[in-house]
């Protein structure tokens, strides 16, 4: 795959003007990212020695430092290690040439890293894939693929259950067939009342299934932004733009073209303040907070911290003793405090995590979530309105 380069042009004995030349700030998406300048002397290109360094000052104040980069004829440039680009927000990029003991500011450099469903962010020391990986991915999840495709279908969607709440338009597959749901169908049996079996082939060409991913793809586009401002802002640690711009209300309860920020610390103001100018022209904001800045009011969410208790029952298995319990809890105050803000609460997936974590020292039989009285044991669904987390967890051991 061909990289793009970018550099910026400047004349070393004429007052600073650096000319943004197009294409990409940054390039090399596999673990680092490359920024340099040309440098000119009078209008002919400079003979550059010395060394090049960098300061990178990312949104949450941190200075990395940059201390070797590379010099070549009149170019200078560093490769900016992933720590330098691992908080979303605004990051501030100086370059410097030192020659002969002499230093040069080269370039000052302000970026925007922005966080996105595919965690194009990551912590420093996680490797970023290179396209070329991801590619390989694709291809052996082809590879994957029965040779007999009339099982396709069983890839597309989960199979049916009992515990969990579905909404209209959700997929299941249920007793060898593809079925889409027509209303909202709560925990329990299967039944025809409420969807329809359909075709995966007609469903994959459906317009209005066409319609639904572009839509899907305009609301990424809107969000990633304003979460990214939303989460710059000192003390902020999440932000969920729930954005709806059709002419319809969502399955939120959000209005048509309104968008509703909700966050997790920080403050409202300078929350305001930062995603304004990325709220498209014409779409309304909605929530529990009240903004009003110099240009106009501003609705921002914030959500309810929702406390639950947790209650596992579980059988010891090979190797269990006291610590396995103290692993279980562990597990679901993780899973717990990584969920983001409108994130559903569901057993399934805690079931998974213990499993991985515990292996064959437990087998965990039930588990049931208590919030505000009421006790469930599939879970509860996401809102915008609330983040779950952990306040409680006990665990009961089953005598075989």
């Amino acid at each position: 795959m061909a990289q793009l380069e970018t550099w910026l042009r400047q004349d070393l004995k004429q007052p600073l003007k650096v000319q943004y030349l197009g294409g990409n700030l940054f390039s090399q998406d596999n673990q680092a990212n490359l920024v340099g300048v040309e440098v000119f002397d009078e209008g002919v290109a400079a003979t550059l020695g010395g060394t090049v360094s960098a300061s990178v000052i990312r949104a949450d104040g941190t200075t990395v430092p940059v201390s070797s980069g590379t010099v070549s004829g009149n170019k200078a440039s560093v490769v900016l290690p992933q720590a330098a680009y691992a908080v979303p927000g605004q990051v501030s990029i100086v370059l410097k040439l030192t020659q002969s003991g002499v230093v040069t500011t080269l370039a000052a450099l302000v970026a925007i890293v922005y966080r996105s469903s595919t965690d194009a962010i990551v912590d420093p020391g996680e490797i970023i894939p290179s396209i070329d990986t991801l590619i390989a991915e694709i291809d052996a999840a082809v590879a994957s693929i029965p040779a007999d495709y009339s099982t396709l279908w069983q890839t597309l969607a989960p199979a049916f259950s009992t515990q969990v709440n579905y909404i209209a338009g959700q997929y299941v597959t249920y007793n060898g067939n593809w079925y889409r749901f027509t209303t909202n169908h709560t925990a329990g049996s299967f039944t025809l009342g409420d969807c329809v079996r359909v075709n995966v082939g007609g469903e994959m060409n459906d317009t209005p299934l066409k319609s639904e991913i572009d839509l899907l793809v305009e609301k990424a586009f809107i969000r990633a932004p304003i979460e990214a401002a939303a989460e710059s802002v000192e003390n902020v640690s999440m932000c969920h733009a729930f954005v709806n711009p059709t002419s319809q209300t969502d399955e939120y309860g959000i209005a048509p073209n309104t968008v509703m920020i909700a966050f997790a610390g920080g403050n409202a103001t300078a929350v305001a303040n930062a995603v304004k100018e990325y709220i498209p022209a014409g779409m309304q904001t909605v929530g529990n907070l009240t903004i009003d800045l110099d240009d106009g009011t501003i609705y921002l969410q914030r959500p309810t911290n929702a406390y639950i208790t947790v209650t596992v029952m579980l059988t010891p298995g090979t190797g269990y003793d006291s610590t396995v319990a103290d692993l279980v809890k562990q597990t679901i105050s993780d899973y717990t405090y990584a969920l983001y803000i409108g994130e559903g609460l569901y057993a399934t997936d805690l079931l998974t995590k213990i499993k991985l974590a515990t292996g064959a020292a437990c087998d965990v039989t039930q588990i049931n979530f208590t919030y505000s009285g009421a006790t469930q044991s599939y879970g509860f669904n996401g809102t915008p309105s609330n983040r779950w987390l952990i306040r409680t967890t006990q665990i009961q051991i089953v005598e075989n």
